[in-house]
């Protein structure tokens, strides 16, 4: 059913002490019942039947962690792409109807979505709406025995990838927020990958193929591992509603 069934008004009564806490609380966190409430209801309901951005950066750190085998993680990772797709057309619903009402997307309004759906906020101070995580792969390459790395040799190697992949220092894993990088710079290269997620199984594993055969030797790890693509809900908003931008 269309979003725009519900008025996003509701009408609940509570005893008296509920309300009573309930106030103490937003007093004491600088906010107001409502969105008190709306966090609470939010949350309830992240935990159970929706994906947000914790629950997919926690279920991406699962996949890293127990897929025996580059086709199982594959398999769970369409999965998972699959749920984030069913859910694009409700987040563009809910950010239109935002939209329409502020005209930009409030501080608030984008913690209460980030317990809905997978979502990051923009870098951009200019950009009122947030990105997309859509999930995906990555290669690391990574020496065993502090072998510095040359990255330029890297990029001559895939260099039949160029318009589809980037290529960088450091081995990091952005669904685990304290941890930004395992080694120092040189000792490890990552190729994050930008192809269509349909063809993204058969292109990670033919880059990883072309570095197997380069980099033969014991001294070097080569492995796909999960991760997320920040997409611009802008341009799917656009897609989809191109009035809101006249």
């Amino acid at each position: 059913m269309n979003n725009n069934y519900y008025s996003g008004n509701i009408k609940l009564r509570v005893p008296q002490s509920l309300h009573m806490a309930l106030t103490l609380k937003a007093e004491s966190e600088g906010t107001s019942v409502n969105q008190l409430c709306l966090m609470y209801l939010s949350a309830s309901l992240a935990s159970n039947h929706h994906l947000g951005t914790d629950e997919l950066n926690h279920r991406l750190n699962n996949l890293a962690l127990l897929s025996l085998s580059d086709d199982v993680l594959f398999a769970k990772l369409k999965q998972l792409n699959d749920e984030v797709n069913l859910l694009v057309p409700h987040l563009l619903d809910d950010l239109k109807n935002i939209y329409v009402k502020k005209k930009s997307i409030p501080q608030n309004y984008f913690e209460l979505l980030r317990f809905l759906y997978p979502i990051s906020q923009s870098d951009s101070p200019n950009e009122t709406f947030p990105w997309l995580n859509i999930p995906t792969v990555k290669i690391v390459l990574s020496s065993t025995n502090n072998t510095h790395i040359d990255i330029n040799n890297v990029k001559k190697i895939l260099s039949e990838h160029d318009n589809n992949i980037s290529v960088s220092y450091g081995d990091y894993d952005f669904y685990i927020p304290s941890i930004k990088q395992r080694l120092p710079c040189e000792l490890a290269v990552t190729i994050d990958i930008y192809y269509p997620f349909d063809t993204i199984q058969q292109n990670a594993m033919d880059i990883k193929k072309q570095l197997i055969s380069s980099f033969s030797n014991s001294s070097f790890n080569i492995t796909i591992r999960p991760c997320y693509l920040c997409h611009k809900t802008r341009y799917l908003l656009l897609d989809s509603y191109p009035e809101l931008f006249k």
